[in-house]
């Protein structure tokens, strides 16, 4: 078994990152993931067209090694480090000769070493269970909007698999010309993701602004002091409240179901499981985006790079639709300068199909770097999208027994 080959970044990948966020000028708030996990690109002539899925699954395993002792012991046999594709795609024939999501198994053949097929969520966390690592799935569906193909909706900020984004930019140029003369992404998609509405400033005594909004005054020290954000003003943390609330109830109520093969969305970006053109739709996955705020933010540590910039102790998030993947690091909430009552969400990823010199080198010289790592909510234009995470700790006895059965909480709006 060999070691995965990536870019050694000394200073690691999210501090470099966390301390971009920490000094944009652009405010907002934002949530990242504390900690140190590697990017891996993929390459041309190994697996350029095919391996994002794999790529995504040693960003996470990365995490997890560094991050969790536990899973470290254990994972790849305690080898300590993140195994090369070859050996991933063994170690997941071994998990499904194990009885670990035997559906995946017969869906391909019980054979995946040596070959480009494509995977996704689903086999990256029946091999991560395979190993006790307790991966959960997670699915959302947009049922409404208008459907549109996808060439005629390809996102300005994102990639096609196996294509640079030098040549998507080049491909689409006419297009993101007549786009420009609209206004911005961020102007007119901010727009769009509008809820929830701002209310009128708060009267707190206090000088300091919260740091979401930052116009609302915080109440007094002893609503500080009580409160789980202390540094937020009654509206924003009511509006966490919320949508925590929200979330707690959708996720009790979602329907949880086994997965199947309709639910492997790794092969095709085109084509649904049964080969038809699928296309994309014009709908705003708000549900989507307010979930994994919420994820991040239910763990977070008090320390920060500064009061806009939160630290997350969850996982990095394998974020997978059809005919691509990518790891989310994180996300950001801001005000749109255009429009007060108007908030810009944006994804914060580590893309595979991104160079990993491109991307460290752009954080070091704080220049570039967003249009490398943020994904705006007007990028999202699948219908579906499925994610992994990683809860902390190792599975044994029963709780691992069942881990053999691979199920989904799924969201439908």
């Amino acid at each position: 078994m060999r070691e995965s080959p990536m870019i050694v970044v000394e200073e690691g990948i999210m501090t470099l990152l966390q301390k971009c966020l920490a000094s944009s000028s652009k405010g907002g708030s934002f949530v990242v993931v504390e900690g140190n996990l590697e990017h891996y690109e993929s390459k041309k002539e190994v697996d350029v067209g095919w391996g994002c899925g794999w790529r995504n699954l040693e960003m996470l395993a990365s995490y997890l090694i560094s991050e969790d002792p536990e899973v470290r012991e254990v994972l790849f046999g305690g080898a300590g480090y993140v195994p090369d594709i070859p050996a991933l795609q063994q170690w997941l024939e071994i998990a499904w000769a194990k009885g670990f999501d035997v559906p995946g198994g017969e869906y391909f053949d019980w054979k995946i070493k040596g070959t480009n097929k494509w995977i996704g969520t689903t086999e990256g966390a029946a091999l991560l269970r395979s190993f006790g690592v307790r991966a959960r799935i997670v699915d959302f569906q947009a049922t409404g909007g208008k459907r549109e193909p996808p060439s005629e909706l390809r996102s300005k900020t994102g990639t096609e698999e196996g294509h640079s984004r030098q040549q998507i930019e080049d491909k689409d140029k006419e297009s993101v010309n007549k786009e420009s003369e609209k206004g911005s992404p961020s102007d007119r998609d901010g727009s769009e993701a509008s809820e929830p509405r701002r209310t009128a400033a708060d009267n707190g005594t206090l000088d300091q602004a919260c740091i979401v909004c930052g116009e609302h005054k915080l109440h007094d020290p002893e609503f500080r002091r009580d409160a789980q954000d202390s540094d937020m003003c009654p509206h924003c943390m009511k509006r966490l409240q919320d949508s925590g609330n929200t979330a707690k109830e959708n996720l009790s109520n979602a329907k949880e179901t086994q997965i199947t093969g309709r639910h492997r969305h790794g092969w095709d970006n085109k084509t649904g499981g049964d080969g038809h053109e699928m296309g994309q739709i014009t709908v705003k996955h708000q549900q989507l985006v307010e979930w994994v705020w919420t994820y991040f933010m239910t763990e977070n540590v008090e320390s920060r790079l500064s009061k806009s910039l939160h630290l997350s102790q969850r996982s990095p998030l394998y974020f997978q639709h059809r005919g691509h993947s990518q790891t989310v690091v994180g996300i950001e909430r801001r005000k749109v300068s255009t429009s007060p009552d108007s908030e810009e969400v944006n994804l914060l990823v580590l893309d595979p199909s991104e160079k990993s010199f491109d991307i460290v080198e752009s954080l070091r010289k704080d220049r570039g770097w967003e249009g490398l790592v943020k994904r705006g909510l007007q990028t999202l234009k699948q219908t579906e999208y499925q994610l992994c995470y990683c809860d902390r700790g190792v599975a044994k006895g029963e709780e691992l027994e069942n881990l053999k059965i691979l199920t989904s909480k799924s969201y439908t709006y």
